[in-house]
């Protein structure tokens, strides 16, 4: 599923940016990139497997649409309408959105980190609910155990309960739950353990207990009344039920032993006592302190549905939500809106604010600047009338400065989300009837003083209604083109990509995370990070393996580096940035921690016999004095020292902990340190005086952990390098949440027999840069996303001119020659001196050839004086023409293919060789120059095989005009013409094909072309009658009298069979008559001879006594079908081929995994046992028995383009048609071109064709429609 194209407002926005420079190509490329991230990232959340219900099925697919579960339900789904649901605010439990969802559609999708109410279609649904069971569908209930091993289904009106089993997908059990007959729900809870379930009747008394492994069902009457949903507490030990009656309340019941400790009574009464209510919604929160029940309150004679929250910790009601909607809803629970939906919706020039290439300001003075300059000033209504008044009352015309169309929808937006407390940007079809009713509502603002919005069925249940008057749009358009005015964003969402929050302060969709005012006290207490004091975006590196520390601007480019032999240093193996601008540089092989100054001098040193320091840090206390922390990890010991470097404090040698291999060192903001001990395997937290507070260590599995860090919020983030995990625990040390970024999904090439990375950098609460010897690698943590993976090039921010042409006053000839060449101007002086050392100078003559095509090159050339062209296959026209500063001969050295051009000097030239054993020379210490050659090399490559395919259409409409001109020759009208004529013809006259009883043109309509007969019969019809006048067969001329006469149509003519004719417009026949007068008389006396004769048909109609209507005789033909055994299906999105049983059920499939390696595969034919495969992105077609590839054919024996279908004939060929090349082909078996169809203006993209009984070829050209 792609991310959609940009709309026309978008496109619109994006050539304003680029004409107006504000944004180059580049930086465009970079909001595209990061809008296609986001989408991915989207769609990436909700992979995973789904259960649903369709057609009496209920059925569980994988991500790729492969159903892996299929049982068969008594009760079919009913059809049902759209259900409302009411979304709740995690953060204080008020309604959020309410929206309508397919209730028929609904599911569960299990994802790698939670289950979530869904449809199959992820953009189907508005919202996004995480939870266990579905209320929502007509007819059934899900309920799925807390560890995803069972799924539960009820069928209400059978009263049946079927028990499936996820881990072998099958039916384990169908029990009876009551007596069939009724549609209420049967509610359902699993215990944590997921070893026993509870069920309610929404009928009577009982609870039932359904031990799920034995499936032994147990009823318990509770003399509670009658019992309706229910759900069980977070620690899984009471139930809590809503008891309809006699009752209305919430009641708390022990399952053991049906004891109630509490009862809260509810408001209003029960929403199931209408009869389309199967239960009544209801829901825990997400913290598991607060419970959600829907009812219904009277007001005003009307029954509304309200939410009352219960506070599971005191036991009572919290308050009451009244909602006012017209429907009632049938789900309720915590949750958000669809982020696909939102990340579809979101508008481009909220990307480029968002990415920071605009600024909010900038954007309000682009749309100024861009404001009509036609805009008029405003007239007011004389007198006092209210708006409703004004409604037909006609004003001075008035422009509006643009941006008045977006203004308006907003205010419509708004209107409608202070009503109903729903965002229609959410909705894409919504949002166009908005912008529908905008664009009238502007219109009848241009010449009226008011204007009125009504939409009916917004979201199928609401009404949209506004007046709009021009003060109040000239209002909102001045504070929106002032910048007072901000777009309407509803609260409660993300600053950053806008979509709700499920948390208060943590996007879950970006991974923003808003400060809350307490964390910053608690970010003052806790030692710095390796980039805290730097500005935001940059990074400091410590490269030990290169001995270097590199400075990284927000584009990951080096702005500054520093050598350790510069700083004194031996092998920098960690660095902090200091507040005072300097760097802290931790060296353990030279057992030191350096002070260095901005520049990268030593200015201080730690005056301490340090073994073997690994990493280092500083926090500040409450009086402001500064304290650094240092990790020593061969002498065991944590070190603290003042400010003046003396030692003040050490752990790990003695007392109460004893340290082995400390790697890390955090001082929390509970004042307590965090130690990473890789050596021990485990993570400490100890109090300043050495006393243990806690550890986590061979119990919690930790292998080798090298990183742990107190989060701001309470959590505790520990990275464990043995088991390439980074783990997430609460206070209780419970594991909250596990993320496996080694070995990494979808791992890069160049990371082949790479090691995990060892050494990590914290940037903030969720994110972390893992870096490796070759790589790094981002993480989101909070998300579990590896945001990227990249090769670690160090590249560098281009130098400035001054520092360039000081690099380059002493640079040699051959090295000022060098920088010609494009992608070597910026290049620095020690590159180009090694460049420069491994050329060989050469001078040659005009016409001598420097390259052979077709033989194997080892050596490429930079041009330096001279020109030399590009010749490929003894073409008269070049393929280019070089000048001094390009390059010549790279695709063979780097693709390691056969010289594809020859290359002759044109003028004397001299040249600078690289031979093949001197460019590995220059390789090793310029790599940069082997990317910038390989970039070339494959874009020449492109440009030649651009040039061979234009070359050979040349060719082909060459061949094809002699072809017509032979054609036209043979045609009995053409007689004796003048030399060159025929051939001018040719040239100007387009082929066009009919298929049997296609009209040619019709009686009345004008027309400027001739046509004449090359193949097929025509049938001329003349005034509506049902029989032909005449008919016309190959060789003859149709359509001159109009041409000739300047008339409309005389006639209708349509084709009896299938008719090939060349046309010849006005302008051409003129322009042929010059040169050839003859044909022109041949022409005038047809059309008189033909003119004649229509005349006497005509007569002779209107002296003929009408005929009496015959009854058309009834034809029955007996039909009947023969279903095949088994069924293939080929799937282009999932790329797989599919065997189906007539019981619809998977016998096999074969993908990549199993050795059919299948690329965007077209079509399917499949005939006599065998399967012909159209495989459009490998450019090739397959034959497929099943079990064995017998056939294929591909690009390389017959130059295919994206075939598009293959049928075998009943001669034994194939057939295919092949789009790319915009043509039909007849092949043997073997590979061998039998025939070749590719006639210009009759195909132009063939996706079909086969042989008729006749010998004949019928094809679909969805090109020619």
């Amino acid at each position: 599923m792609n991310i959609p194209d940009l709309n026309e407002a978008d496109l619109h926005f994006r050539d304003l940016l680029l004409q107006y420079q504000l944004l180059n190509q580049k930086q465009l490329e970079k909001v595209m990139t990061a809008r296609e991230q986001t989408w991915e990232k989207c769609l990436k959340d909700v992979q995973g497997r789904f259960c649903g219900i369709v057609a009496g099925q209920l059925f569980m697919a994988l991500p790729d649409g492969t159903r892996v579960l299929d049982v068969s339900l008594q009760s079919a789904a009913s059809p049902s309408p759209p259900v409302a649901a009411v979304i709740l605010n995690p953060s204080d439990g008020r309604v959020l959105q309410t929206a309508t969802v397919p209730g028929a559609e609904l599911g569960l999708r299990l994802t790698d980190e939670s289950v979530l109410l869904d449809a199959q279609d992820p953009l189907q649904l508005p919202i996004r609910v995480e939870g266990l069971s579905c209320q929502g569908h007509p007819d059934h209930d899900l309920c799925l155990s807390p560890r995803r091993d069972l799924l539960l289904v009820s069928e209400r009106f059978e009263g049946q309960l079927k028990i499936v089993s996820l881990v072998t997908n099958k039916l384990l059990a169908s029990v009876q739950v009551r007596e069939p007959g009724s549609y209420k729900a049967i509610n359902l809870a699993i215990a944590p353990r997921g070893d026993r379930a509870w069920l309610t009747d929404q009928e009577s008394d009982q609870l039932l207990s359904l031990d799920l492994s034995s499936f032994e069902l147990r009823r318990q009457r509770t003399g509670q009344g009658t019992l309706g949903n229910l759900c069980l507490d977070p620690e899984g030990k009471n139930l809590w039920i809503i008891s309809l009656a006699p009752l209305f309340q919430m009641i708390c019941l022990r399952p053991d032993t049906l004891q109630i400790p509490q009862e809260v009574p509810l408001s209003g009464f029960p929403m199931s006592l209408q009869p389309d209510m199967p239960s009544d919604p209801l829901s825990l929160a997400h913290n598991g302190k607060t419970l959600y029940v829907m009812a219904l309150q009277e007001d005003r004679g009307e029954d509304q549905p309200i939410v009352q929250l219960i506070d599971l910790t005191s036991h009572s009601l919290l308050g009451t939500q009244p909602l006012q909607l017209s429907h009632l809803p049938r789900l309720l629970a915590e949750g958000e809106a669809n982020p696909l939906l939102s990340c579809r919706n979101k508008r481009l020039e909220d990307w480029v604010v968002e990415l920071g290439f605009l600024s909010a300001e900038n954007l309000v003075r682009l749309r100024q600047g861009l404001t009509s300059d036609e805009s008029t000033a405003y007239e007011p209504p004389q007198g006092d009338e209210p708006p409703w008044e004004l409604l037909q009352r006609e004003a001075p015309p008035i422009q509006f400065a643009e941006g008045a169309l977006a203004v308006i929808q907003e205010l419509l937006l708004r209107t409608f989300f202070q009503e109903t407390q729903i965002d229609l940007r959410e909705d894409a079809r919504e949002m166009r009837r908005v912008t529908e009713a905008a664009e009238q509502a502007l219109t009848d603002l241009l010449t009226h003083y008011v204007a009125l919005v009504e939409l009916e069925g917004v979201l199928g249940e609401h009404l949209l209604q506004a007046l709009i008057t021009r003060e109040a749009l000239l209002q909102a358009l001045d504070f929106r083109l002032s910048g007072r005015d901000l777009p309407f964003k509803p609260a409660n969402r993300c600053p950053i990509c806008q979509l709700a929050l499920r948390a208060p302060r943590l996007c879950h969709s970006c991974g923003f995370q808003l400060d809350d005012p307490a964390w910053s006290e608690r970010r003052d207490k806790q030692s710095a990070e390796a980039c805290s004091e730097l500005l935001p975006g940059q990074l400091l590196l410590a490269l030990p393996h290169v001995g270097q520390l590199v400075l990284l601007n927000p584009w990951q480019q080096v702005i500054q580096e520093w050598k350790a032999e510069d700083s004194h240093c031996e092998e920098p193996v960690d660095a902090l940035a200091l507040p005072d601008k300097g760097y802290l540089v931790v060296d353990r092989k030279g057992a030191q921690l350096v002070e260095l100054d901005p520049e990268g001098q030593p200015l201080y040193r730690f005056d301490h016999p340090f073994v073997a320091p690994v990493s280092a840090t500083f926090y500040r206390l409450p009086n402001g004095e500064q304290r650094t922390l240092v990790v020593d990890r061969d002498a065991h010991q944590v070190l603290e020292f003042d400010a003046a470097g003396k030692y003040t404090a050490q752990w790990g040698v003695q007392g109460e902990v004893l340290f082995k291999e400390p790697q890390d060192v955090q001082r929390t903001w509970n004042e307590t340190l965090l130690i990473s001990d890789t050596g021990q395997q485990q993570v400490l937290e100890i109090q300043p005086d050495g006393s243990l507070v806690q550890r986590w260590g061979p119990e919690q599995q930790l292998q080798r952990p090298v990183l742990a860090r107190r989060l701001l919020n309470g959590e505790t983030l520990i990275i464990d390098a043995g088991r390439g995990e980074m783990l997430t625990y609460v206070e209780d040390q419970r594991l909250i949440r596990q993320f496996q970024y080694w070995p990494p999904p979808k791992a890069p090439a160049f990371l082949a027999r790479q090691p995990a990375p060892d050494r990590f950098l914290v940037l903030s609460q969720s994110e972390v840069i893992a870096l490796g010897r070759k790589y790094w690698m981002y993480l989101q943590v909070a998300q579990g996303k590896v945001r990227w993976i990249q090769p670690w090039t160090g590249e560098r921010r281009p130098p400035s001119l001054k520092k360039f042409i000081e690099q380059v006053i002493d640079e040699t000839p051959v090295m000022q020659a060098l920088r010609k060449v494009s992608f070597l101007r910026q290049a620095e002086a020690v590159h180009l001196k090694l460049l420069a050392e491994c050329l060989k100078p050469q001078r040659v003559a005009a016409g001598e050839k420097l390259i052979q095509q077709g033989s194997m090159g080892s050596a490429l050339f930079f041009l330096i004086e001279g020109e030399v062209e590009v010749r490929k296959d003894e073409q008269p026209e070049p393929v280019a023409t070089l000048q001094p500063g390009d390059i010549f001969g790279e695709i063979s050295l780097m693709l390691s293919e056969p010289r594809t051009a020859d290359v002759v000097a044109t003028t004397p030239c001299y040249l600078l060789q690289l031979e093949r054993g001197e460019l590995k020379k220059v390789l090793a210490g310029f790599p940069d120059l082997a990317r910038n050659l390989r970039n070339l090399a494959r874009e020449r490559k492109a440009l030649l095989q651009r040039f061979y395919h234009r070359m050979q259409d040349v060719v082909m409409q060459k061949a094809k005009h002699q072809v017509l001109a032979s054609r036209l020759s043979g045609l009995g009208f053409f007689e004796d013409p003048p030399p060159g004529v025929i051939e001018k013809l040719a040239a100007v006259m387009p082929t066009l094909a009919l298929m049997p009883d296609q009209t040619l043109f019709t009686q009345g309509e004008s027309g400027d072309t001739l046509y004449f007969i090359a193949r097929g019969t025509l049938q001329v019809y003349l005034d509506d009658e049902p029989e032909p006048v005449a008919q016309l067969e190959a060789g003859d001329i149709v359509g001159e009298m109009a041409v000739l006469a300047d008339m409309p149509r005389s006639s209708t003519v349509r084709s009896a069979n299938y008719c090939q004719l060349y046309g010849l417009q006005q302008i051409d026949l003129q322009a042929i008559v010059a040169a050839y007068p003859a044909l022109l008389d041949k022409l005038k006396a047809l059309a008189a001879e033909r003119d004649a004769k229509q005349k006497q048909i005509r007569q002779q109609r209107a002296e003929r006594p009408p005929e009496p209507e015959k009854i058309r005789q009834a034809e029955v033909t007996a039909t009947g079908a023969v279903r095949p055994l088994n069924c293939y299906l080929l799937s282009g999105l999932h790329e797989e081929l599919v065997c189906l049983n007539q019981a619809g059920e998977i016998l096999s499939s074969h993908s990549r995994k199993n050795g059919l390696s299948l690329y965007q595969p077209f079509r399917l034919h499949h005939a006599e046992g065998l399967c012909w495969i159209a495989d459009s992105g490998n450019d090739r077609v397959l034959c497929f028995d099943g079990q064995l590839l017998r056939l294929e054919l591909g690009p390389d024996r017959l130059d295919l383009q994206q075939p598009r279908s293959i049928v075998p004939t009943a001669q034994g060929t194939l057939l295919i048609a092949d789009e790319g090349n915009q043509r039909l082909l007849l092949v043997s078996e073997a590979g061998e071109k039998l025939w070749e169809y590719t006639t210009p203006h009759e195909i132009l993209a063939p996706v079909y064709a086969e042989m008729t009984p006749t010998g004949t070829v019928l094809f679909c050209d969805r090109g020619l429609h």
